[in-house]
């Protein structure tokens, strides 16, 4: 997560349209809810299958389109941040998105809260608040 966030930094400072990073399952988990919220233009898997050369090996690698909004990060491994159902609504009246890892996988605020709205508004419940992106 913290990759993701930093790589984006940079490529906001720099005037950068494309952003390279380590291809995880968790990184295209995020970006895959990065794409659905708008955040980013779209993202792109490369795997490297020939190991032609033999000082390098091969790497995975995902390549990411112009990324939009600001990006805050909270949670790091030694201070986790938790916030409640409640609390992601405000983040939403404030147009800003939510990413949140749950015990049912990583989801946006828009996305908790529309699960929240079929199970008959039952409180859903919160996460390990990640980081937030204020839309301009």
């Amino acid at each position: 997560m913290h990759n993701i966030i930093a790589a984006f930094q940079i490529a906001h400072k720099t005037n950068k349209k494309v952003v390279r990073i380590k291809k995880t399952n968790l990184n295209l988990e995020i970006l895959n809810i990065l794409y659905l919220e708008g955040c980013i233009r779209g993202y792109k898997v490369y795997s490297s299958l020939s190991n032609l050369c033999v000082r390098t090996p091969p790497v995975s690698f995902i390549e990411i389109y112009d990324p939009v909004g600001d990006y805050t990060l909270y949670s790091k491994p030694s201070r986790p941040v938790y916030v409640s159902s409640k609390d992601v609504e405000n983040y939403l009246e404030k147009n800003m998105i939510v990413l949140l890892s749950t015990s049912k996988g990583i989801y946006s605020s828009r996305q908790l809260l529309k699960l929240q709205k079929q199970n008959n508004n039952k409180n859903i419940g919160g996460g390990k608040l990640l980081c937030s992106i204020s839309l301009m």
